[in-house]
């Protein structure tokens, strides 16, 4: 786990080694800060393997300095065993965006959990699911409309996981938290890709997707699009 300080130009220092790390070896989960605490939810022990999926859910305090505190694991969990997530945040839930399950018998779930004064996250309980198990998206909240960018899906007659998306996917965000139907929009990506090396970021009125890699066309490349 490595960490850089933000400059007052928007410049970052170097990176340097914390002395903490997760109490398990996971990969492909996610991580979301609320209130003064890192979670980490999910997430596999084998690269690539929905085998040894996680259910449990770690969490650090973040000190004054900026510094962790070391990762516990806490007595809550996932519902079930997941991966390939995205997070997303709101001041009275958290929302786990896209989760493959094990075996792939139940892809594109969305999880959501109740955000306390303190920090603490509530029960998850599964609010919606996404269209054709689609998992691994770039998922960002934008005015009262979640957006879920690319990733994993399952195509018609194919095999969970099995191809890219290009496909953009959109709910609307009601005033109580739930989330209405996923609808395919007629807009796609450029590229079909997965969420494994893209990052979604908004500025002023722009909303950008940077990939490294994970696409159909193999290459690292950045998506631009206006917010309306």
């Amino acid at each position: 786990m490595e960490r850089a300080a933000i400059n007052a130009a928007g410049t970052l220092g170097p990176f340097v080694e914390l002395p903490v790390s997760l109490s398990l070896e996971r990969g492909w989960g996610t991580a979301a800060v609320i209130g003064n605490y890192v979670y980490v939810f999910g997430g596999n022990g084998v690269f690539g393997s929905t085998s040894s999926l996680f259910n449990s859910i770690e969490r650090a305090a973040i000190n004054p300095d900026g510094s962790l505190s070391p990762f516990v694991v806490l007595n809550d969990a996932l519902p079930e065993a997941g991966q390939q997530m995205s997070a997303v945040e709101t001041d009275k839930y958290l929302y786990l965006v896209g989760v493959e399950d094990q075996g792939d018998a139940n892809d594109g779930q969305v999880w959501q959990a109740p955000i306390h004064p303190d920090g603490s996250i509530g029960q998850f309980f599964e609010a919606s699911h996404l269209l054709d198990g689609l998992t691994s998206s770039a998922v960002a909240l934008l005015g009262n409309t979640m957006y879920a960018f690319g990733g994993w899906y399952t195509p018609a007659g194919g095999s969970p996981d099995s191809a890219y998306a290009a496909m953009i996917q959109a709910a609307t965000l009601e005033p109580d938290g739930t989330l209405g139907s996923w609808q395919i929009l007629p807009q796609q990506l450029p590229f079909a890709m997965a969420r494994n090396t893209q990052q979604p970021d908004v500025y002023k009125d722009w909303f950008y997707i940077f990939v490294g890699g994970q696409t159909a066309a193999g290459n690292p490349w950045i998506a631009q699009g206006t917010i309306r």
